[in-house]
């Protein structure tokens, strides 16, 4: 992310009061723990990718966190240029999941990037990372940013939940990861859950909290708070429109076709084309 202005009339507690806290926070510079909560989905989010895309291009995918899924593209023939604003995240990325066509840099999301000519065939934001920025100044930044980046005809993936611009939602997720230690083969089970509680009409403060199960019996608890924006279509689609977007397509993780009336409350991949 990077550094906003004050959001008038809006208390916001969390991460996303500063990029400082998204580069130095306890979760993000775990990386075995960032990974094992929310990398769990990612061979069927690169299978909806690959449908999407087809064409095996270069990719620029800002908000790469640990580089797992830069990895799973490249390894599937995507030219991947991956960076995120923390370095921690980044050394993982290049010791661990590190391959020719791929390459990593410490970057925020909404600042200029080494290469900005123009010639990437697509532009990702996984895991809802498009949420993280909270004002409209951030926002537009972002998608000059992707447009900058972008060819014309090259498309702009954004990945995240839908939830109306209003009322009154809360909602929890939850699910278990299982992890096998290949060393050893014991089994850690880890239940997560995921709480989303609204701040206001714009702003959502959101918790991941995870119960570790350990093989010897004993338990851990860690629990990472955060805010993030709450987009609806509309505002999506007039947000893209006016940096030169054009929306061709909406799917879910699975990358199956979804209507507009099918995305709320739902994670999808909306999916539109540089026309200008």
């Amino acid at each position: 992310i990077c550094v906003r202005p004050k959001l008038e009339g809006v208390s916001v507690k969390g991460l996303n009061l500063a990029s400082e806290q998204w580069a130095s926070d306890e979760l993000f510079s775990k990386p075995d723990l960032y990974e094992l909560l929310l990398c769990h989905n990612y061979d069927v989010y690169l299978k909806a990718v690959a449908a999407i895309l087809g064409k095996r291009g270069r990719v620029i995918y800002p908000g790469c966190g640990t580089g797992k899924f830069s990895n799973l593209l490249a390894e599937s023939g995507f030219k991947v240029l991956a960076y995120d604003i923390n370095s921690t995240a980044i050394r993982y990325a290049q010791a661990k999941h590190s391959h020719a066509n791929s390459v990593y840099f410490v970057g925020s999301m909404c600042s200029p990037s080494k290469e900005s000519n123009a010639n990437f065939d697509a532009l990702l934001t996984l895991n809802n990372t498009f949420r993280h920025l909270l004002s409209n100044n951030e926002v537009y930044l972002f998608l000059e940013k992707a447009k900058n980046n972008l060819r014309v005809g090259g498309d702009l993936l954004i990945h995240l939940g839908f939830m109306n611009e209003g009322g009154n939602l809360d909602e929890t997720r939850s699910w278990s990861v299982n992890l096998r230690s290949k060393k050893t083969q014991t089994l850690t089970k880890v239940n997560v859950s995921w709480t989303v509680s609204p701040i206001d009409n714009h702003l959502t403060q959101e918790e991941l909290k995870a119960e570790i199960e350990k093989p010897d019996g004993q338990q851990a608890v860690k629990s990472f708070q955060f805010n993030q924006r709450r987009w609806s279509y509309n505002n999506l689609q007039k947000q893209l429109s006016s940096q030169g977007f054009k929306i061709w397509g909406l799917f879910d993780d699975y990358g199956n076709r979804l209507s507009v009336d099918q995305v709320v409350n739902k994670n999808v991949f909306v999916v539109s084309k540089r026309v200008a």
